[in-house]
């Protein structure tokens, strides 16, 4: 088992956890919400987005529980359940992001965008805007989903910042803000797998780019093939652990340890999230499965940017990495065209 992301033992100041506002009891586990729903007149409980049948378990107590399968769900899961082990990150979430904000600072600096306005497009619980705000930058964040962009905020505020967040998807975004951003920041593109989806998006992005302003992106390096994606996805693969232990928290009467088994088809990685639960001695299991895809070569990708509105995308560094640790390269594609503009 791979111990690298458990952080027992850890000294972090942070505040008493209450289980309660995070994860839902086994009682009803038949349900599927990403709701607030009152359970008691004296608590609330916040679901965790699965599908199970009621009172049916295995020999050794766990309820059989089924995937999720919207892709909001997923990552409401994952989000979920990041922040019911919050005291484990709390004091150090910041490391594993300020390479990548520094490169980014980079490049905006470079490009004479360094005073411009930018958006963390899928924040996430706010861990890289946080970062990209301390790094001198005028960040913005959005995520697709509410529980992330309410966290994100109240995460951003506990360490001392005033971040504007709010809710969208990537093709949404036009309509959901009415600030047209000099930079968009994305290391997510990779969860895309279709190039209807993938020019969705892109458009989506360059409508809230000012005209000249950037989309800066982790994937595949300038000038790469398909043969090179593979040839550095079969690498990387040779080394990725069969199954590994990320995490294990327990906060009052509930405890969880996560694991990671991941597997590999033809164009894509599925990265499933096993979630072992035992609240108050009941046990459960609930797993998702994250598809991460491989068809984004620098030639596939870029017909899509041009398809969107940008210009052929540029190589900036090659140590960045992909949301599932895959290298990967930190390019930048520039917007090309008018739009409607309004900066703050």
């Amino acid at each position: 088992m791979d111990l690298r992301n458990r952080t027992d033992g850890e000294k972090v100041e942070t505040a008493k956890v209450d289980p309660a506002r995070y994860i839902r009891p086994a009682a009803e586990q038949h349900l599927v919400s990403c709701r607030l729903q009152p359970v008691s007149q004296s608590r609330k409980w916040l679901d965790i987005p699965h599908r199970s049948e009621p009172n049916q378990q295995d020999a050794h107590g766990f309820c059989a529980i089924m995937p999720v399968r919207d892709f909001m769900e997923l990552w409401d899961a994952v989000h979920r359940w990041d922040w019911f082990r919050r005291s484990q990150w709390l004091g150090n979430f910041r490391e594993g992001k300020r390479l990548l904000a520094a490169s980014i600072a980079g490049v905006l600096k470079d490009l004479g965008l360094a005073e411009g306005l930018v958006l963390d497009c899928s924040c996430g619980l706010g861990f890289q805007a946080i970062v990209l705000r301390e790094a001198g930058l005028r960040v913005h964040g959005a995520d697709r989903g509410e529980f992330a962009v309410d966290r994100a905020r109240e995460l951003a505020r506990d360490v001392g910042h005033e971040i504007d967040f709010f809710v969208s998807r990537w093709d949404e975004l036009p309509a959901k803000t009415q600030l047209r951003f000099d930079a968009v920041f994305c290391d997510a593109l990779s969860w895309l797998h279709t190039d209807e989806e993938m020019v969705a998006a892109l458009r989506g992005l360059r409508g809230v780019l000012q005209a000249g302003g950037v989309l800066i992106f982790q994937g595949a390096p300038q000038g790469s093939d398909a043969a090179d994606l593979r040839r550095d996805s079969e690498d990387w693969w040779a080394n990725v652990p069969s199954a590994s232990l990320r995490w294990s928290h327990t906060e009052g009467a509930v405890s969880c340890t996560a694991l990671s088994v991941p597997s590999r088809g033809d164009d894509y990685i599925d990265w499933r999230q096993l979630y072992l639960i035992d609240e108050n001695g009941a046990k459960r299991l609930e797993h998702i499965t994250l598809r991460e895809s491989l068809r984004w070569n620098a030639g596939r990708f870029t017909e899509m940017a041009r398809a969107a509105g940008f210009d052929c995308p540029v190589t900036r560094a090659v140590q960045a990495w992909s949301p599932g640790g895959r290298p990967a390269a930190l390019n930048y594609a520039v917007a090309v065209g008018a739009t409607a503009a309004s900066s703050g």
